[in-house]
């Protein structure tokens, strides 16, 4: 939340949402305290634990505006992310999704896009990963079938058109798909290097708790279409 004050170039026209998916009483407690004197954030508890595809159509359900970003609670923007992110999606009407590069709190890279040669289920994974920040091949903005959602910019009637992240996805894999449906209706996927996010990855209680079964659903909705 600091850096979103602090690097947003749009800040003062963001619609800004968390929505808690957390069992406990400490985030729930100390951001009830926050929205008290930062108005601008929008507070929002989950009453059951709807987890990570279930959490951010909430947050989407709730939000008012014509674009959406996802964007991770293990993540740090850097200057004027969201103008980067917004101009490339302007550009184009058949751009339905622009990602980040992601880094590590290293400073190597967390994520450039996603490789997806083949679906097995555990055929893909992040470009260039632990590569340096200025990796040149990592450095251009590039049309990609997959990026991830920790940052992701889409218009809100593209996202509702998609209907949202399969809930069927626990934790993991529900970005991947998402990206195919809409490389399926053919639309775009631009990854934008200039958006810069700093993502302390995976740090999240229950992250990898359903690997196996993402993985078995992905490769079994997808075999044989993911190209």
């Amino acid at each position: 939340l600091e850096s979103l004050q602090k690097y947003s170039a749009l800040f003062k026209d963001m619609e800004v949402i968390i929505v808690d998916d957390g069992p406990g009483e400490e985030a729930h407690e100390y951001f009830s305290e926050f929205i008290k004197d930062n108005p601008w954030l929008r507070y929002y508890r989950n009453e059951v634990n709807l987890r990570f595809a279930g959490t951010c159509n909430r947050g989407a359900a709730l939000a008012g505006g014509e674009y959406l970003i996802f964007l991770n609670n293990d993540t740090e923007v850097t200057q004027d992310w969201d103008r980067h992110l917004l101009e490339t999606i302007r550009r184009d009407r058949n751009i339905w999704m622009v990602g980040a590069k992601m880094l590590f709190p290293d400073g190597t890279i967390q994520h450039a896009g996603v490789y997806l040669p083949e679906l097995t289920g555990q055929s893909f994974g992040h470009v260039y990963r632990t590569f340096p920040a200025d990796f040149p091949p990592a450095d251009f903005e590039k049309e990609l079938q997959c990026v991830t959602a920790a940052c992701i910019l889409m218009r809100r009637e593209d996202f509702i058109s998609l209907e949202g992240f399969d809930t069927g996805f626990l934790n993991g894999s529900e970005d991947i798909d998402l990206c195919l449906r809409a490389v399926e209706r053919g639309k775009k996927i631009i990854y934008q290097p200039k958006c810069v996010v700093t993502h302390h990855e995976s740090v999240s209680q229950g992250r990898f708790s359903f690997s196996k079964q993402n993985a078995e659903r992905l490769a079994e909705k997808w075999r044989g279409k993911a190209q």
